[in-house]
């Protein structure tokens, strides 16, 4: 894999390590075999790439033509069928999608998609769904420090804590000056205005007749575990607010 980035096999790696460590027990997986698996936004494909190591039979829908090229590129020697698709608009995917899924994985994607089309995307999720099928959606909330993920600005000083809420020209300017690339601007701006409050979120569920099976809320994140060797942390905050702030990471799994 001499062609392929260190910082795609990197992300690869992340996601395998976050299917093996927290996805397969969270969704109750050791056990069983031969489920019908999609992810939206797979990205590198490291977490079908496990879980069809698993016996699974995976496939994935990814936005960006440049991941889903590295995805196939990393995964050839797993069996996993890769979609460039557009989960908000079904004729994207649909031909090669000929069975429903028993299990969807959505981890940080929703928070990217354009807020008049997260209700149609969350939408198309639940009519893939096969009967008792179950819908996995991680995401960072709306008031959370680092919901605007401005943490992949590759300066130190482009990740401070609610950096984002600056204004969109200064927001914009302060990037650009940390040498961030105008692509990577352009897509923290839309981040921004499209982030997902957990209040939000469980309203949407709810007026597409989306039952909650169970939610978790994390301080730590699961993925901090293997970025940073720090161990995940929920919290039980009920306060409607700090909730909001508190939460790095909000988990649900759904079903119809």
């Amino acid at each position: 894999m001499t062609d392929i980035p260190e910082r795609s096999l990197g992300f690869h790696k992340e996601q395998h390590w976050l299917a093996a460590n927290f996805l397969e027990n969270y969704l109750e997986l050791k056990e069983r075999s031969g489920l019908r698996i999609l992810e939206i936004g797979s990205a590198e494909g490291g977490v079908l790439n496990y879980l069809a190591s698993k016996g699974h039979c995976c496939f994935g829908i990814e936005h960006s033509w440049s991941r889903y090229e590295m995805a196939c590129k990393i995964n050839q020697s797993v069996r996993i069928h890769f979609i460039h698709g557009d989960i908000t608009e079904p004729k994207t995917y649909a031909t090669q999608l000929n069975d429903l899924m028993d299990i969807i994985i959505s981890c940080d994607v929703i928070e990217h998609i354009p807020a008049d089309k997260k209700e149609a995307a969350l939408l198309n999720m639940k009519n893939l769904l096969a009967i008792n099928g179950l819908l996995f959606i991680s995401f960072p909330p709306k008031y959370s420090p680092f919901a605007g993920h401005q943490q992949v600005v590759p300066s130190w000083a482009g990740r401070i804590p609610y950096l984002f809420l600056l204004p969109d020209g200064l927001y914009a300017a302060y990037l650009k000056r940390l040498k961030t690339s105008v692509q990577t601007v352009a897509d923290l701006i839309a981040t921004k205005h499209d982030r997902l409050s957990i209040n939000q979120f469980e309203k949407l569920a709810q007026n597409l007749g989306l039952k909650i099976l169970k939610k978790d809320f994390y301080l730590i994140r699961p993925a901090y575990e293997y970025r940073f060797g720090i161990r995940r942390l929920r919290h039980n905050c009920t306060n409607f607010i700090l909730k909001e702030i508190l939460t790095l990471g909000a988990v649900y799994l759904l079903h119809q």
